[in-house]
């Protein structure tokens, strides 16, 4: 699926098993980062937020306040 958001644009495959909410979450706050140097290291951390939110899984506190912080370019 492809994603748009001011003047960007990327396009993001649904992994095995994911829900489409899940996956068009995912792809929200992959796109809506203020820089998409690394879309590869971007997906991973898409997947620890998506982690977080959906699964109350748990991480370090520097991973968790990245995602934080990453989480605030969403609105």
């Amino acid at each position: 699926m492809e994603f748009y958001k001011n003047g960007k644009s990327m396009i993001l495959h649904k992994d095995t098993g994911e829900s489409d909410e899940v996956f068009y979450n995912r792809g929200l706050f992959i796109i809506s980062q203020t820089k998409l140097n690394n879309l590869e290291d971007l997906e991973k951390m898409s997947k620890i937020w998506a982690n977080i939110k959906y699964k109350g899984c748990k991480y370090s506190s520097s991973i968790t306040n990245q995602i934080r912080y990453m989480e605030k370019n969403l609105n």
